[in-house]
């Protein structure tokens, strides 16, 4: 078998390696009102299991499906922010996260950038968000 087969034969998939009817998943139809927001948490405590990544693509996955989608970097190393390409390290402090969580009159809305997606912006974060816990937890 060759590692790019186009004989349908030749696909191993869970369902026919079990035996049973592959289901198909319909596309979904067109969005034309959006309703309550919704909140997605995708954390975990060890570091390089794909958080960030996972992120950016369900991110852009629900964007390129009509949603409206707001990501939020809340890690100092600016992960996110990077992979949306922006350097958040060289952005003045009253454009990142740390500005809106540290600053009550901070107006999110003009810290909240545009993607190359439409439909998917998002709050950067850079290192000074790593004061934060300090100084919230004090």
């Amino acid at each position: 078998m060759n590692a790019k087969s186009t004989k349908q034969e030749d696909v191993a998939t869970t369902a026919t390696l079990l035996g049973k009817k592959a289901s198909s998943i319909p596309t979904p139809a067109p969005i034309t009102e959006h309703g309550n927001a919704k909140v997605v948490a995708i954390f975990n405590q060890k570091g390089g299991v794909g958080k960030t990544t996972t992120t950016i693509n369900l991110g852009a996955s629900l964007a390129e499906m009509g949603r409206r989608v707001l990501l939020v970097d809340f890690d100092p190393q600016g992960g996110l922010s990077l992979g949306l390409g922006v350097n958040a390290h060289s952005l003045p402090l009253e454009q990142t996260v740390y500005y809106a969580l540290m600053t009550p009159t901070a107006n999110v809305d003009s810290i909240v950038l545009k993607s190359a997606v439409p439909g998917l912006d998002f709050l950067p974060a850079n290192r000074d968000l790593g004061t934060a816990e300090t100084t919230l937890g004090a």
